[in-house]
């Protein structure tokens, strides 16, 4: 299964995706934990830094049919800092 390297702690679960070659597993992430790992990982990084990195570093590659699963657990594309529990 693919995902974004370092971002282990982030892993939420496996889901299901229908590929034209049958069922495939792939892993999920939570953004909200990503942004978190962002922050703790890099020091003097902003919350908006973390979300520009996540949009152009994380969601915006392809890696392929089979790539990971990206939850937005506040049903926004990048919740707001006041959403997110430190």
């Amino acid at each position: 299964m693919l995902g974004p390297k370092g971002f282990d702690g982030a892993i939420i679960g496996v889901g299901t995706v229908a590929t034209s070659d049958g069922d495939e597993e792939v892993l999920v992430y939570d953004v909200s934990k990503i942004i978190d790992i962002l922050i703790m990982n890099n020091d003097g990084w902003s919350f908006e830094d973390a979300q520009e990195y996540i949009k152009y570093n994380i969601l915006g590659v392809f890696m392929g049919e089979v790539g990971p699963c990206f939850v937005h657990a506040m049903g926004t594309l990048f919740p707001q800092e006041k959403d997110i529990i430190h």
